[in-house]
């Protein structure tokens, strides 16, 4: 990712620009999919799109500059986050997912790492990186490929037929993260990691009863079990 300013611009905007090199897109549909879905939202804690242009070389997609870095890094450096700060970044995340489901699209691949801090100072954040998103088509609801990051995969997706609600799981265990530090399911290999996810087997620390019943019920192997956008919106752990 480069920064860029636009040309004659008097003010000198920042952008992000990710260069894409050609020879290492194996699959061009999925790049053609992760603009359409970058065109289509319009959302304030997800990034804004611009630009594309593609060049004898590269595509290079044009976004908004966001300096607050990922999400990841801060929970590296700093480890667990106070629970309002974790509760007021949950909710805008389930404000971004409630906005893309709305539109049919599934994120797909919801982790710390494509989620951005708007700024060092404050808990605004945006979701970024559609590249594994699918816009469904009307009247499809059941996914069956099997992708995502071992550790915030949901067990429908591990078991090759999952829909919509497989970002709420991923959600689920990104605010256990928050409220934590770590991961809910971790293992030596990503196959222990899959198998304690199927289990739904993990351990609370020392972390309040309303944080607990929100990620748990957000942690549920049956998707139909699982709290909807809109339980998890008016969940009391979060703020009004």
């Amino acid at each position: 990712m480069r920064l860029a300013t636009q040309w004659a611009d008097p003010k000198q905007k920042m952008y992000a620009v990710k260069s894409i090199r050609k020879d290492q897109v194996e699959y061009v549909g999925m790049l053609e999919q992760e603009l359409l879905v970058l065109m289509e939202v319009d959302h304030p804690n997800i990034v804004r799109f611009y630009e594309v242009y593609s060049d004898p070389k590269y595509y290079r997609i044009v976004m908004e500059y966001l300096e607050g870095g990922e999400l990841f890094d801060s929970i590296t450096t700093r480890g667990a986050f106070p629970e309002p700060q974790a509760a007021l970044i949950t909710k805008q995340l389930l404000s971004a997912i409630k906005h893309l489901h709305s539109l049919n699209i599934v994120h797909r691949d919801l982790k710390p790492e494509n989620v951005i801090l708007v700024n060092k100072e404050t808990c605004r954040v945006k979701l970024i990186d559609f590249g594994l998103s699918r816009m469904l088509a009307e009247g499809t609801s059941v996914m069956k490929t099997r992708l995502g990051t071992p550790y915030f995969v949901s067990p429908e997706i591990l078991g090759g037929k999952y829909d919509k609600r497989c970002d709420l799981w991923s959600l689920g265990v990104m605010t256990f993260m928050l409220v934590c530090g770590y991961p809910p399911f971790n293992g030596h290999t990503d196959a222990e990691v899959f198998y304690k996810i199927k289990l739904c087997d993990y351990i609370f620390p020392a972390v309040s009863e309303l944080a607990q019943d929100f990620i748990s019920r957000l942690l549920r192997t049956n998707p139909d079990l699982r709290l909807t956008i809109q339980e998890a919106l008016r969940h009391p752990w979060l703020p009004a």
